[in-house]
């Protein structure tokens, strides 16, 4: 009874803040496209302030990582309202489990469930966000060396790039402009930048800006160069994805195949598992599949890793 009672009123704590999550995302969306932030505005000038103090410790990077993930997803949530909505998928799977099999353990495993579903769909449109980016960087690139040939200087260039850019490349040399109107140097923001994406290509960016200023150069031939090579290792990473589509396919199905087995023998013959579960060896043995399984989903994808993006 304890535990239900805990579990319902994890429910309700995480559904309040549910439902500021929704109401915060419907005001965003109703919210004129074209409102932007003035350059004497607070919230902006202390998020610039936060981010020239990167932490030093694992909590604040951990925490910092977390809030760019939930940034660059574009649903327009923040840290807290996607805690909460962690915490609400979470309460809600552990409850699940718990009415339908009545166990402690299932109710463990639900709330992992529960918390990872919400989680892998942040880190699926994160890494949509990136790939958007990498893929709009080349035209980014050049129009930004248009720019300058045209005599811009380089603060004014970036601005160009946000008027003429698509999303999501806009909003990033939106910030990256918004910066340099609180009187940040271009350069400066420009690493910045790059430090909040953590792409090779915008550090190469930020170092070319950087270069440029300490001895000089002509910076349009060099943002040229640099675009040009960023086109082509986006080409060769789709030849990549291209060669390696059918090994990618079979480890999924690799990874897969092991769960969706067990679910299914769990479903045709239920006195197996049953017998399976009332010893303490069969547990162990549970325990070290599924820790197996974990070790080799992490190899699978370290094999599959790339060095770059």
């Amino acid at each position: 009874m304890i535990l239900v009672l805990a579990l319902l009123f994890a429910v309700a704590v995480a559904a309040v803040f549910a439902a500021m999550t929704a109401f915060s995302a419907v005001i965003r969306l109703v919210r004129p496209a074209g409102v932007q932030l003035s350059a004497d505005d607070g919230r902006t000038l202390a998020r610039a302030v936060a981010a020239s103090r990167p932490p030093q410790d694992w909590e604040g990077r951990l925490d910092r990582s977390f809030d760019r993930m939930v940034r660059w997803t574009l649903l327009g949530l923040t840290a807290p309202q996607a805690s909460a909505t962690l915490l609400l998928s979470a309460a809600l799977g552990g409850a699940a489990c718990f009415f339908i099999w009545g166990d402690l353990l299932a109710v463990v495993l639900g709330m992992i469930l529960g918390a990872s579903i919400p989680f892998a769909v942040l880190l699926a449109l994160q890494h949509r966000w990136r790939l958007a980016v990498q893929a709009q960087l080349p035209d980014g690139l050049f129009l930004l060396a248009r720019s300058l040939r045209a005599g811009l200087s380089l603060e004014q260039a970036l601005g160009a790039v946000r008027s003429y850019c698509p999303r999501p490349l806009e909003e990033l040399f939106g910030r990256c402009a918004e910066q340099i109107e609180l009187g940040l140097a271009a350069p400066e923001a420009l690493q910045r930048m790059a430090e909040a994406t953590n792409l090779p290509d915008m550090r190469a960016l930020a170092a070319t800006a950087v270069l440029h200023r300490d001895v000089g150069g002509h910076l349009p031939t060099l943002i040229d160069r640099l675009a040009t090579g960023v086109r082509d290792r986006n080409q060769f990473r789709h030849f990549f994805r291209a060669a390696t589509a059918l090994s990618r396919v079979t480890a999924v199905f690799l990874a897969a195949a092991p769960p969706v087995i067990g679910l299914f023998l769990s479903w045709d013959q239920p006195e197996l598992f049953q017998n399976f579960f009332a010893s303490t060896l069969g547990w162990m043995v549970f325990g070290a599949a599924i820790l197996l399984e974990i070790i080799g989903i992490i190899w699978l994808l370290l094999l599959l890793r790339r060095d770059d993006y």
